[in-house]
């Protein structure tokens, strides 16, 4: 039986031009990455059919940007129910995206994904 490989590639939206506002000195780049499983006695299922080991986009922020923070109007959708501290957690991005970022116009999306489709809310 052929072991389906895993394919953690992140689609790409481009070429990143916009300089990032974010006054840090840990920007990550493109090429830094974490192996899948790390786990001893795994190794045949943390190995490409190449011999290259599976590996995943490292997360953190980018020296630049894709999208101009001005122009930008970021929405917060929660999904899954009552969670404890998700107040916590959206107010933490709002205030990122706000101070940090810079950007101006941020909403928040009622009943999860079904709130992005026209027609598809169950009241």
């Amino acid at each position: 039986m052929k072991r389906q490989e895993q394919d953690f590639k992140i689609q790409d939206l481009g070429k990143r031009k916009i300089p990032s506002p974010l006054m840090v000195g840990y920007f990550k780049t493109d090429d830094e990455r974490i192996i899948y499983d790390i786990r001893l006695g795994r190794e045949e299922t943390r190995v490409k059919s190449k011999g290259v080991p599976i590996t995943m986009e490292i997360a953190g922020p980018r020296g630049t940007i894709y999208f101009d923070p001005p122009k930008v109007k970021a929405a917060i959708a929660s999904c899954g129910g009552l969670c404890p501290g998700v107040n916590d957690v959206i107010r933490a991005i709002v205030m990122e995206l706000h101070f940090r970022y810079g950007i101006q116009n941020i909403i928040g999306i009622r009943y999860g994904f079904q709130g992005l489709i026209p027609g598809m809310v169950m009241r």
